[in-house]
């Protein structure tokens, strides 16, 4: 007999010690990142880099959280032209009509899914199924 014991504890103790390890290496990882952005923002201001150069971390942290909704609307128009794209090549060029969708249970999700519809339907294609799963599901039987 193994040592792994009769209910295969070894397992679950091999496991565990594996998510420990990992944890171990995150923390370093975090760690590392953290003494870099440190060091990297005392370099700057220690041998006055200006700005236009080289931003320090905080000023590059506060334009991102200042411009963040422009940011925002930027990725949300991306994100309709991808479909609009798809669209595109779906119907215009693979010549495809009919269209099933499935798409996770949220709300940007769910306009991504209705514009997707929308185009579909004004380039002559039809849905003829639509579904919408939590966002953690894995099984989709």
């Amino acid at each position: 007999m193994s040592g792994a014991g009769v209910n295969g504890s070894g397992d679950k103790a091999k496991t565990s010690l594996g998510k420990m390890r990992w944890i171990g290496r995150l923390r370093y990882f975090l760690i590392s990142f953290v003494v870099l952005f440190i060091v990297w923002e005392a370099m700057v201001r220690f041998f006055a880099v200006p700005v236009y150069l080289l931003p320090t971390p905080t000023v590059i942290w506060e334009e991102f959280s200042h411009r963040w909704p422009r940011i925002y609307d930027h990725t949300w128009v991306t994100a309709e032209e991808q479909v609009e794209a798809l669209v595109e090549h779906a119907v215009g060029r693979l010549l495809l009509t009919r269209f099933a969708v499935a798409y996770p249970a949220k709300e940007s999700s769910a306009r991504l899914a209705a514009r997707f519809w929308e185009r579909a339907e004004a380039e002559g294609a039809t849905i003829t199924a639509i579904e919408s799963y939590e966002p953690a599901a894995t099984d989709f039987r």
